[in-house]
């Protein structure tokens, strides 16, 4: 995921990637369009990957593993 990070920042003990995306899952799901690109940003925390669209935004995407977040998304 390294190559489409543009900037990163930490809260607290959490280390937050700006990151640029194509959704790749249904049209609608958490208002994404399918083959849109997204401006992301993207965190672990407790051993699970997020995926949010604006920083301080406090809904983010859990996926469980890196191949999940593939499966619905084209990293930059």
């Amino acid at each position: 995921m390294g190559n489409g990070i543009r900037r990163t920042g930490e809260v607290g003990m959490l280390c937050i990637k700006e990151i640029t995306a194509v959704f790749k899952g249904r049209d609608g799901s958490m208002g994404f369009r399918r083959g849109q690109e997204y401006k992301l940003w993207y965190f672990e925390k407790n051993g699970r990957f997020y995926i949010s669209r604006r920083f301080d935004d406090a809904i983010a995407i859990p996926y469980d593993t890196i191949a999940a977040i593939k499966k619905n998304w084209e990293i930059k």
